[in-house]
Formats: C-alpha cells, sequence, structure tokens
C-alpha cells in the first residue's frame, strides 16, 4: 500500500521520508525546505558517550547523534508493529491540540503535524534538542520540561489527544502522572501509552536466572529502582486511569520478537518487518545503542565498571541476535478517554 493513500483517520504518515529527513546522509524531502537544525544545552561526555549534564543522574541516557537515530529507530519499528499507525485511538474529524509528552527527536510530532495538518501540537521533553523545519508551523516544541513535576507550562483541560511513549525509566510515580495527564485533557479527550515491557519471554522454555538476558533486566530493574524511576512496566496503568476520571478504552498487547521466520511466524510479514526494526533499534550503530540505554544507569546507580556493561551486552546480543532466538517482549498500546462531554476526534 502507498504510504500517501492510507487514510489520516488511520493515524498513518509518510514516516520513512521524515527519516529521511531527520538523517545527516538524506537529501531534504521536496515537501520541506530545509534539514532540521538542532538546538543545545550543556553536555558532559561519559564512557564515550554525551549526556545533558543538568540531568545525568535522574536521566541516565545518552542524548548524542547516536541516540538521536537510536530514538528514530525505535518509533518505526512500533509504527510497523502498530500496523503502521501513529496512534490507535479513533480519531476523527481536526482535534484543536495535541500533546506529546517526552517528544525525543520529535520524529512522532512531525508526523502527526504532517498527517494532521490543521492540529495544533504541542511537544514537551526534558531536553533541549528538537527538530527546526520550515512548514511545521502546527508545532510547538517545549525543551527544558521536567514532566516528573507538576508543572509543564500547558493549560489544564486544554487538548483533545494526549500521546505518551517509552517513558518507563523516566516516571517516578505513574499515579501522579496519569493524574497530570487526566487534568490535562478536556472532557471526552483521548490520551494514548505506548510502552515497552522488558521482561525476556519465551514460550517454549523459560530462560535461567543465569542467562545474560536474564542478568542485564534484573541489574536494569535494579538500577532504575535505586534511580527512583522503574524501568517496568506499571502493571497498575488501568487502574491509575480509572482513578483519574479517565478509564481504559482499549488495551493492545503485540509481541515483538527478536528474530525473524520464528517458529509458526515465519509467513508473518508483518512479525518479521517488526523484528528487523527491534534488531536494528537494539544493536544499530557498531553495538553502541544497546549499551548506551544500560551504561549510564548500571555505572552510575550500581557501581559497575564500563567494562561490565559492555561484556553483558555483548552476552545479550548474541542471544537475542541469532536466527533462532526464542525470546519475544511485549509492547503494550493503552488508549484512555476523560469521562464526560463527547468523543474527542481527529
Amino acid at each position: 500500500m502507498r504510504e500517501d493513500s492510507v487514510m489520516a483517520a488511520t493515524g498513518a504518515a509518510p514516516i520513512s521520508s521524515l527519516l529521511n529527513v531527520m538523517s545527516e546522509q538524506s537529501q531534504p524531502s521536496t515537501s520541506r525546505a530545509a534539514q532540521p537544525t538542532i538546538l543545545h544545552q550543556q553536555r558532559i561526555a561519559r564512557n564515550g558517550r554525551m549526556y545533558y549534564s543538568q540531568w545525568y543522574r535522574t536521566y541516565p541516557f545518552p542524548c548524542d547523534d547516536t541516540e538521536q537515530h537510536r530514538l528514530d529507530v525505535m518509533h518505526r519499528a512500533w509504527f510497523e508493529a502498530m500496523g503502521q499507525r501513529l496512534h490507535l485511538a479513533t480519531l476523527r474529524d481536526s482535534p484543536m491540540r495535541i500533546l506529546d509528552v517526552g517528544y525525543g527527536t520529535g520524529i512522532w510530532a512531525l508526523d502527526m503535524a504532517e498527517t494532521y495538518p490543521n492540529a495544533e501540537i504541542v511537544a514537551i521533553d526534558i531536553g533541549e534538542d528538537h527538530p527546526v523545519l520550515r512548514g511545521f508551523d502546527n508545532v510547538d516544541f517545549r525543551p527544558n520540561v521536567d514532566f516528573t513535576t507538576n508543572d509543564w507550562g500547558v493549560e489544564t483541560a486544554s487538548f483533545d489527544f494526549i500521546h505518551c511513549a517509552m517513558l518507563c525509566g523516566s516516571v517516578p510515580d505513574w499515579r501522579r502522572f496519569v493524574e497530570r495527564i487526566s487534568s490535562l485533557l478536556k472532557p471526552g479527550g483521548q490520551a494514548e501509552f505506548v510502552e515497552l515491557d522488558w521482561t525476556p519471554r519465551c514460550d517454549e522454555q523459560s530462560l535461567p536466572p543465569g542467562s545474560p538476558v536474564s542478568r542485564w533486566w534484573q541489574a536494569m530493574q535494579d538500577a532504575s529502582i535505586v534511580n527512583t524511576k522503574p524501568i517496568t512496566y506499571p502493571d497498575d496503568l488501568e487502574a491509575f486511569l480509572e482513578e483519574a476520571r479517565c478509564p481504559a478504552s482499549s488495551h493492545h498487547t503485540i509481541e515483538v520478537n527478536t528474530s525473524e521466520n520464528y517458529r509458526e511466524y515465519h509467513e508473518d510479514e508483518q512479525r518479521n518487518v517488526v523484528a528487523r526494526w527491534f534488531k536494528l533499534f537494539m544493536f544499530d550503530t557498531n553495538f553502541q545503542s544497546f549499551t548506551g540505554m544500560s551504561m549510564g544507569l548500571l555505572t552510575t546507580h550500581l557501581g559497575w565498571a564500563p567494562e561490565e556493561v559492555v561484556a553483558l551486552c555483548e552476552n545479550v546480543r548474541d542471544i537475542l541476535k541469532d536466527t533462532y532466538s526464542p525470546v519475544y517482549y511485549k509492547l503494550h498500546v493503552v488508549t484512555a478517554r476523560k469521562r464526560g462531554g463527547r468523543v474527542s476526534s481527529l
């Protein structure tokens, strides 16, 4: 199916063109007059990677070009996992306002702006990097927002749709976070949470406790707890939404495989496409993507030596990159609607 033929109501967007635009090696898209420019705040170097100096201990993830590439590829992986959609919420007409919480590279907000040109989109994040592109006047990037606090610099009860993706490891209190999201929605407005449960799963056999994959996951959980921002998927998310008068209307669980052509899925092209993008997200850029998401947490909060982190990550890579790897993960997409009013629609 041609990307430009997909109906806007599905949330599909010409994401491949945007990935090209945001790549330093690509040519500018014919729909944009210039490559993005990036605004920078002070950074510090740690173990060969760059981090935001202001947030290093509370947000121990890189902010360099390699990390930007990882986030863009992750966005593409979830786009494919969701059936080439930017959201699973049923959105009709054109909303007045959309909020993207934790915009990363800005790619989701820009894709939404291209898909819904009449929408007003506000995007907030803790960092200061964001693309500046001509022709996207309906996107308002607001950097340096600590969304673990109550002051996000946005108006309450003013949004029709709020998007929150891959925030596990960045949110200290999910109940409080969900209450804040609900307060920002108009009555009848919708919120969507897209989160990967990093718990490794195998159907045929369980991973032994000493497996590098199990050891890595346990270490990441321990480090994130010390950091007061658990990286585990919040199983109470739907209960918190109910408490906040914003009950879940749907909960999709999508299996993300680490190998292609495995088991009965050898003819399931969508699963294989997702597996390919997931591997790229995890292990691209000379293995720096995976070590980058692990290094800051494990060295800062568990006291590991960088060499220990690299060695464990290499062992995990060897298992997950195997053609017959049985490991898979679960991607959760939870859509909720605030009580009152009519269903917010695009």
